[in-house]
């Protein structure tokens, strides 16, 4: 076991709030260098957002695949990070060789002391020249100290639309190294205002290990969007442990949840081909309710959309499917919005979105597949010096019915326009009928740079340049490892932006609420801009004290959309430090 840091390197961080990371790629000849090395399907256990007590062990394992000009195999560490350092007091387990043809791999690293929260791990492969050929970082969360609150799980299961009647139910497991008994606490919140709740006392967890349980439910209309969980000594009510886990629980009068779309979105779909929605409910209505699922567009219901009625669902909880469609007409359904009434419809009970991305057309892809599915991590040719730029492999299913075929084309976007610096395949002839394209490509050649989201274009066949259809798909593909400072391109958070954005409602309804937390007083500008890029409004600006700050926005004045919120704040001293979000504005 390693007890100490290894020498530092130099950092280049790229991060991102989603767990699963791929890198991949290929190269020319160097001796002794990796061709190409992948690594995804990355886990922890205990999973992450978990409180350990001291020298208990994390494992993380992922998948990989290896190739090389040579035999001699790439040395992965694993190491655990705090606001951008190697952990205080940290002990993991030494770089392992990987060979090709090996498909897996794992490492394990603990605290051995101290209040210490692990916010990320680090991946770094080297060469058997001991030359950094990749290094990432995965966001995670734990939180060590002196007792243990792990293997947290919900139900329902956040994201959930729930009625005010209706727990929310946690399951733990527990570790208590004391000699009294602690309490365990799980108390919602609304950004960091903490609405009115019910929720039940704990016992007395004794000393050793074990499991637990806990339920809560909210008597109004509210968002819950984080827990805090406290644990506390039962005698001197010392605060032993206290951590936050982001949720989203919708509190209404009716509820709808467990919803399963079939087929799963993103997904093509032909004009008489439906999307169905099971889900559960529960509501107190005496005479029972009525239950839709509405496709939408930018927050109104879609263009030529058809859906199921609904027959009598009675009080209490029950189980229903609807369907939906588009009739005709190139659509994108962006949300599903699933209202209840009464049992007569003159009166609307609850209204709840669902973001999706359903492409209705006359001719379309069914999917999106990446063969380094999203999210993605790549070298560009500039980083690694003989290294050719790594590009992102797509596959497209189709269905076309015009007899002289299409041609199709995946072309690069960031922040609403074409990624700067990058390539792509061009076009490629489809036959009528149904079959999978493959082949088309895309990726970045220099600069630091995420792909956000692959524009699919269909065209007709003898004329290149006349679309009949396009589709946005999101991604995250990130190309070159971002700098740690204020040159890191707008499109991309900078390194410490998990330090502003606290929470932002998505899908928002004008007047839709955010919050952030400066670490000190800024210069602050807050600015929304739309998919081409433009600004359409300036949300707030001027000087703030350091802490947390909430607001709202998307008035009037703003149209129902897609916008992006660009959150810029730069301290007296010290390099400026944004986040940005991606929002559907619904009116």
């Amino acid at each position: 076991m390693e007890m100490s840091p290894m020498p530092t390197i130099r950092r280049r961080a790229v991060r991102s709030g989603l767990i699963v990371i791929l890198f991949a790629g290929f190269a020319l000849w160097t001796a002794g260098g990796a061709a190409a090395i992948a690594i995804s399907d990355i886990r922890f256990n205990p999973g992450s957002q978990a409180a350990l007590s001291w020298d208990m062990t994390v494992t993380v394992t992922w998948d990989h695949s290896l190739g090389f000009f040579e035999d001699d195999g790439v040395r992965i560490f694993v190491r655990p990070m705090t606001a951008g350092a190697l952990s205080p007091h940290y002990a993991a387990s030494g770089g392992t060789l990987y060979m090709p043809g090996s498909t897996g791999g794992s490492s394990t690293f603990r605290i051995t002391t101290g209040n210490v929260v692990v916010d990320e791990v680090r991946f770094q492969a080297f060469d058997p020249s001991n030359n950094l050929r990749l290094e990432f970082f995965v966001p995670c969360l734990f939180n060590y100290g002196a007792c243990a609150l792990y293997n947290l799980a919900m139900t329902p299961a956040s994201t959930s639309c729930v009625a005010y009647d209706q727990r929310i139910e946690f399951t733990f497991d527990y570790r208590n190294p004391l000699t009294e008994d602690v309490y365990v606490f799980i108390r919602p919140y609304s950004g960091f205002t903490s609405p009115f709740y019910v929720s039940s006392g704990s016992p007395g967890y004794p000393p050793g290990s074990g499991s637990g349980d806990f339920w809560t439910r909210i008597p109004q209309q509210t968002l819950v969007d984080r827990l805090r969980i406290k644990m506390e000594n039962s005698v001197t009510h010392e605060v032993l442990t206290e951590f936050w886990v982001p949720v989203r629980y919708q509190a209404e009068e009716a509820s709808v949840y467990n919803i399963a779309l079939a087929p799963a979105s993103p997904a093509g779909r032909l004009h008489p081909e439906n999307v169905t929605a099971d889900l559960d409910y529960r509501t107190t209505e005496a005479g029972g309710v009525r239950i839709y699922a509405i496709p939408c567009t930018d927050g109104a219901p879609s263009p030529n959309a058809a859906f199921s009625g609904s027959s009598l669902c009675p009080s209490g909880t029950g189980h229903v499917a609807r369907s939906f469609r588009i009739t005709s007409g190139d659509a994108v359904i962006d949300s599903v919005r699933f209202d209840i009434y009464n049992a007569d419809n003159s009166r609307l009970i609850t209204r709840y979105f669902v973001p999706v991305n359903y492409h209705y057309a006359e001719q379309i892809v069914r999917a999106v597949i990446l063969q380094h599915p999203s999210p993605s991590y790549f070298n560009h040719s500039n980083e690694t010096p003989g290294y050719p730029a790594h590009d992102a492999y797509v596959d497209l299913p189709y269905t076309v019915s015009i007899p002289e075929g299409v041609r199709m084309v995946v072309k690069p976007y960031t922040n609403g326009s074409m990624t700067p610096g990058s390539h792509y395949a061009g076009g490629q002839y489809v036959p009528a009928g149904s079959g999978t394209l493959t082949g088309l490509f895309v990726g970045v050649l220099d600069e630091p740079r995420v792909i956000d989201q692959l524009l699919v274009r269909v065209y007709e066949a003898s004329e290149p340049y006349a679309p009949i259809s396009d589709w946005f798909v999101d991604v995250r593909l990130h190309y070159g490892n971002q700098p740690f400072t204020s040159d890191a391109p707008l499109e991309e958070p900078s390194a410490a932006a998990a330090a502003l954005f606290r929470s932002v409602t998505n899908p928002a309804i004008a007047g839709g609420r955010l919050s952030y937390i400066l670490p000190e007083a800024a210069d602050v500008r807050l600015e929304a801009f739309d998919v081409s890029g433009r600004k359409v409004a300036t949300v707030t600006q001027g000087t703030q004290a350091g802490g947390v700050h909430e607001l709202l926005w998307g008035g009037r004045e703003m149209a129902p959309g897609v916008y992006f919120l660009r959150l810029r704040a730069q301290p007296s001293d010290g390099p400026a430090v944004t986040d940005q979000r991606k929002v559907v504005l619904i009116k």
